[in-house]
């Protein structure tokens, strides 16, 4: 479990940094400071959006699975996808510009690979775009928008990498530098270490095994992102990556 919350802790202090520092065109190379190897991917996002748009419309669109094939590091990834707003309050809403605005969630989506047991993947389809994760027998492969990394032309619109391709995150010094860096170094190095913790046999007290996590997103973040859509998408994968790592018992 170690392992895992390291990788999603990485994951997430990689978006964060991007965000933060604004990486562009001309920065693109900087990728090679994240990822030692990733592919590149691109698929009709016209006929994905249509699917979306039609899972959207439909009267129960849970029961709806919107399809998607990926090929990349050798393989096809044959994604099998439901609307998922599990982990939102039926009454979520938005608070933007002083307004509290009803939330939209079906543009979240979670499912499995058709032709792999015991896999599962979790994002978001936005303009045809798919972004997340998909966790397989061989490891968790994460998908972004190649935009987040360049502003230039390029016939790829998104990228693909195994968590085992994740470098080491700048910490520490430099433009890498940002808030709280040096607690979330500390966090790293601890999660490395991966000892197993002797536990002697006891009761457990269910009230006293939650841990509570506050995400608080400004109007850096939003802008950064460019829509309350692709915001609440973020969140909704790190709440994912979270409860993957810790399920309710």
């Amino acid at each position: 479990m170690a392992t895992e919350a390291l990788n999603a802790l990485k994951i997430c202090v990689v978006i964060i940094y991007l965000a933060l520092t604004g990486l562009c065109a001309e920065d693109f190379r900087y990728i090679r400071q994240f990822l030692r190897y990733y592919e590149s991917l691109s698929y009709d996002r016209t006929t994905l959006l249509q699917q979306h748009q039609r899972v959207r419309r439909h009267l129960d669109p849970e029961t709806q699975v919107l399809h998607l094939d990926l090929e990349a590091f050798q393989k096809v990834f044959r994604l099998r996808l439901k609307p998922d707003s599990d982990g939102f309050a039926e009454d979520f809403n938005v608070l933007s510009s002083n307004q509290s605005l009803q939330g939209d969630l079906s543009h979240i989506y979670s499912g499995v690979l058709e032709d792999e047991v015991g896999s599962s993947c979790q994002g978001s389809v936005l303009d045809g775009q798919f972004e997340g994760s998909i966790k397989t027998s061989n490891g968790t492969f994460y998908i972004e928008s190649m935009q987040r990394y360049t502003s230039e032309s390029t016939e790829n619109h998104s990228i693909i990498y195994h968590e085992d391709d994740i470098d080491d995150i700048p910490m520490e010094g430099g433009r890498a530098g940002f808030c709280g860096t040096d607690r979330l170094q500390s966090l790293i190095q601890s999660l490395r270490q991966d000892e197993p913790v002797p536990r002697s046999k006891r009761t457990v007290d269910q009230s006293k095994t939650t841990c509570l996590l506050h995400l608080h997103v400004d109007y850096l973040f939003y802008q950064r992102f460019g829509s309350i859509e692709a915001v609440v998408a973020q969140v909704a994968s790190y709440m994912k990556a979270v409860n993957n790592i810790f399920p309710q018992g």
